[in-house]
């Protein structure tokens, strides 16, 4: 505790927080204010559900200009303007949204014209507190945010309930024009500068991808990151490097085949490094085919001793190749493999010889 109450005895904490206070109630009420006056105005909750789904998608589809005119002009700027347009937006719908089309229309402009307040925010907390001390401010943000998100829904439907449907909205029209001039006549948010772009950086939408690849194997949904700019592949636990892989959720002809994908991927031109679950990171797909060569003497293991009648003690008791001898916790993953696999092996057998 002593550590957050030196954090509200620096100048410009308590001021900050205030001004995040306001527009964070209005984006917390917004949902609901939007849903129950909508509702109550057009009787139809498939129309406020449209709106709803209008307004997300606005505000995602206009994120990334929105997020560039605040690297182009600071905080200031695009604050004193995009405040007021939202909560002139939220005024209008509550005054005037009666039908499906104004509905939708006044909520596409409160997707569009969403002002960027945590995008703000964050990046003053190191010039308020200083680099030693912004994990701790960012704990109390992340506080605070939530703290609102919790309010802003209870608001909501307090307004709705006792006072009008068009209240909420209201309610948000008011916090957002109120934080966005706190915020925007704010010292340190007048202050900030965007940081500079490198000369010949390439930008977002022009980078090269994170490609995500959904496979399964080792467990019943695994995922692996391909970053085609660096040419690194994050395998999961579908690769080890030197260890014995483990099994208690495994599927080996999946986990097989999702290994051909992997290493399909290391065969390609901007391929660089591998990262395994477990083991070192390396330049090749080494890893890929000794877990491959495990993953196979493994299974043909368990369906020869299946075949062969033998029990389980009698499967525990056989050596490992000379190839795995050396792989760390080669002895112990077995046997416990031995356990999650020879009983679906002895039912596979028993069933081929009826």
């Amino acid at each position: 505790m002593r550590t957050y109450r030196e954090l509200f005895a620096l100048p410009g904490v308590l001021r900050l927080l205030l001004s995040a206070t306001f527009p964070r109630l209005a984006y917390s009420m917004v949902g609901l204010s939007v849903f129950f006056h909508l509702q109550a105005m057009t009787g139809s909750v498939g129309t406020a559900g449209l709106a709803l789904g209008a307004m997300s998608l606005m505000g995602s589809l206009t994120a990334a200009p929105r997020g560039a005119f605040v690297d182009r002009f600071g905080q200031t700027v695009p604050l004193y303007v995009m405040t007021p347009a939202y909560a002139v937006s939220a005024f209008l719908m509550a005054r005037y949204a009666s039908s499906s089309v104004s509905a939708l229309a006044f909520a596409m402009l409160l997707g569009v014209a969403a002002p960027p307040v945590n995008m703000s925010i964050r990046p003053l907390w190191v010039e308020i507190v200083g680099q030693e001390r912004v994990r701790t401010a960012y704990g109390l943000d992340s506080a605070h945010m939530n703290i609102m998100q919790l309010l802003g829904p209870v608001l909501a439907t307090l307004a709705a309930l006792h006072i009008g449907s068009a209240a909420g909205l209201y309610v948000v029209a008011g916090c957002m024009a109120a934080g966005g001039v706190l915020l925007a006549t704010n010292p340190n948010s007048k202050a900030w500068v965007p940081e500079e772009k490198v000369e010949g950086e390439v930008g977002l939408l022009k980078s090269p991808a994170m490609r995500l690849l959904a496979l399964e194997g080792h467990t019943g949904g695994d995922l692996a990151i391909y970053d085609e700019n660096s040419g690194v592949l994050f395998t999961g636990d579908l690769v080890f490097n030197s260890r014995a892989p483990t099994t208690p959720h495994a599927q080996l002809k999946l986990w097989l085949a999702s290994l051909d994908v992997l290493e399909a991927v290391t065969r390609e031109p901007g391929f660089t490094a591998l990262v395994p679950g477990h083991g070192a990171v390396t330049r090749d797909a080494a890893p890929i085919r000794q877990t491959r060569a495990w993953l196979n003497w493994l299974n043909k293991t368990m369906q020869e001793a299946a075949a062969a009648g033998l029990d389980m003690n009698e499967v525990l008791a056989q050596p490992l190749p000379a190839e795995f001898a050396g792989m760390a916790l080669g002895k112990r993953e077995f046997d416990r493999s031995v356990g999650h696999l020879f009983p679906t092996a002895e039912q596979e057998a028993l069933g081929h010889a009826h």
